[in-house]
């Protein structure tokens, strides 16, 4: 008899992406969602979507009420199949950096602020020349893929859902939705870090913004503010040192020790993980060895990559290398504090490294 994966009732029917083996860093992902305003922006655009997202790798960018930020495919459930298409630039678009360039510029704009106004007008004046220095969703998209020199849409600046999923720069990625299994709705639900990690985002830029009485909207515009006003380095070095941005790391650290250190590592025991891992591969004799090679696996993947893109690692190291100058240059605090952060980073990353190999050398 085969083996089926548990999948929820008719009343909690969900999909969701396979991102793990279909999706690649660059595609846009456009969704509707049964709300009033996903209906009304729908309605009145002529389409069947009402936001855009930019997947960058096992987790996405985009901008919402809450501002421009992060988030886990994992999480995203649709109603539908209807509810949601993936978009990939076409062959003739896509080198290694071009794509690199796309993600980079969308993690650039991380604590954005959103603007209704802003994304009103893409739909009441198109041909608008005049922006502020805000996001919507299209316009993050659009604005990645210009940062690579594509333009996928007329007016990169104030465009829709349905201008980008009309686009002849992409072709559409097929079946790549699928049910949901009662493990990932259940997940989808479960408490969300990022949502910690977005509330001290936005409340370090709302704080810096009130200290400087200046519009900086992400903590990439601090670098040439400081340059230009070092009177300000010790102020800003203590909201950053307040905000707790500089612990955001130890919610991860303290919540899967497994991660870091390779003997804890050996001894992870989570039922619902095992239930989970035996659904996914359709095999209901695989027990926890199995379960800790496939997560040590992952853990080696996420570092693997040759580009900052793709691996965590090389993110982290370009930023302290970034840092490392900036601080020999200026020598100021600020450029010092978040040197030493990336530097924290690094080291975290190396463990991570050193744990996953143990566990596999562990079953060599």
């Amino acid at each position: 008899m085969l083996n089926k994966k548990k999948t929820g009732d008719t009343k909690t029917k969900k999909y969701i992406l396979r991102f793990q083996d279909l999706m690649q860093p660059g595609d846009v992902i456009l969704t509707a969602a049964p709300t009033i305003s996903s209906k009304g922006i729908r309605k009145a655009t002529k389409s069947d979507f009402s936001h855009a997202i930019l997947y960058l790798g096992n987790s996405y960018m985009h901008s919402d009420l809450h501002g421009v930020h992060s988030g886990n495919p994992q999480r995203l459930l649709f109603e539908s199949p209807k509810d949601v298409k993936v978009l990939r630039l076409k062959k003739e678009y896509i080198n290694t950096q071009v794509i690199e360039n796309i993600c980079t510029f969308a993690r650039s704009e991380h604590g954005k602020e959103y603007s209704k106004f802003e994304a009103a007008k893409s739909v009441l004046t198109p041909n608008a020349l005049r922006q502020k220095n805000r996001q919507f969703c299209s316009r993050l998209v659009a604005q990645s893929f210009e940062n690579s020199n594509i333009r996928i849409v007329n007016n990169t600046n104030y465009c829709t859902p349905h201008e980008i999923s009309i686009s002849k720069c992409f072709e559409e990625v097929k079946n790549v939705i699928k049910l949901a299994t009662d493990e990932e709705i259940e997940f989808s639900k479960s408490d969300n870090p990022l949502y910690i990690q977005e509330s001290i985002i936005n409340k370090l830029l709302t704080d810096i913004r009130i200290l400087l009485s200046n519009d900086i909207q992400t903590l990439e515009e601090i670098i040439p503010f400081l340059i230009s006003n070092h009177e300000y380095d010790s102020q800003i070095t203590n909201v950053l040192k307040e905000s707790g941005y500089l612990d955001i790391w130890r919610i991860d650290y303290d919540k899967n020790p497994w991660r870091y250190d390779g003997s804890i590592f050996l001894k992870f025991k989570n039922k619902k993980e095992l239930i989970k891992f035996k659904n996914n591969i359709g095999d209901q004799s695989l027990d926890y060895d199995d379960l800790r090679i496939a997560m040590a696996y992952g853990e080696l993947s996420l570092f693997s990559g040759i580009t900052p893109s793709v691996n965590e690692g090389l993110r982290y190291e370009h930023q302290y290398n970034l840092y490392s100058y900036l601080y020999r240059k200026y020598n100021f605090d600020y450029f010092y504090t978040k040197k030493n952060l990336y530097e924290q980073l690094l080291k975290n990353c190396r463990k991570r490294i050193v744990a996953a190999e143990y566990v596999l050398n562990h079953y060599r």
